[in-house]
């Protein structure tokens, strides 16, 4: 797929994600475990098929979201708010924010990599874990060249599954129309970050996801308010705020 132009790339899981404020919920003050999503019986995957898989769940055109509300919470506290993100095919994001007591802020994500984010703290608690959030949004990252996939089809599911930089990193599309897709991050045997979306049955379009951080612990849960395809942005997005 093409990548927009103007736009640079910055591969790298490690990368900070600068994605959006929203951040996580609590689960009752004390780390939860959580199991690994990946059934048994993986097999080795070529990576056509994982591309494939992908693109049809890909950004083909513009896509403006709004997410009204977002939840934050942990043990720490929460908060609230609503959103607007705008997606760019193949792979570009500019996230802003709005919080209670006037509270905002501003990303732009390439891939998996951030460009800027304002104000930059806020966006911490996503560190390392892009693959999970764009897969949060429906939209699944293309892994990276050179590793090597396991999966397993079955008549309701499609999953797989690779490693990259000491992470495990596994995904699976429930239904065909997609009908919940989950994204996982484990590292050093225990789960770093789960997302879990719905979709509407009657639209086939995204309503609501989580993003769990079982090591925090905590949670971030929204809600799509709506969805506009083929929408048209100003160039100027991209730029990083001079007054910040």
């Amino acid at each position: 797929m093409k990548r927009t132009e103007g736009l640079p790339t910055q591969p790298g899981f490690r990368r900070v994600l600068a994605a959006t404020t929203v951040v996580l919920l609590a689960l009752s003050g004390c780390q939860k475990e959580f199991l690994a999503i990946s059934p048994g019986g993986l097999t080795p995957l070529d990576r056509e098929t994982v591309e494939q898989w992908i693109d049809g769940m890909g950004l083909s055109q513009n896509r403006l979201v709004r997410i009204r509300p977002w939840r934050y919470d942990n043990d720490r506290g929460g908060a609230s708010g609503r959103a607007v993100v705008r997606l760019v095919a193949p792979d570009s994001m500019r996230f802003d924010f709005r919080a209670p007591f006037g509270k905002s802020g501003a990303a732009v994500i390439v891939g998996d990599g951030a460009l800027w984010a304002h104000p930059e703290g806020d966006f911490g608690p996503l560190i390392r874990i892009a693959p999970v959030f764009w897969a949060a949004l429906g939209h699944p990252l293309q892994p990276p060249p050179g590793v090597a996939f396991s999966g397993l089809v079955t008549a309701t599911e499609r999953v797989w599954s690779y490693g990259y930089l000491g992470d495990t990193l596994t995904f699976i599309a429930e239904g065909d129309p997609v009908r919940r897709f989950r994204g996982e991050m484990r590292r050093d045997g225990r789960t770093f970050a789960l997302s879990t979306l719905k979709y509407d049955s009657a639209t086939g379009l995204p309503t609501e996801a989580t993003v769990d951080f079982p090591m925090d612990p905590g949670r971030f849960k929204f809600e799509i308010q709506s969805i506009e395809d083929g929408a048209v942005f100003a160039e100027d997005i991209w730029n990083e705020p001079s007054d910040r």
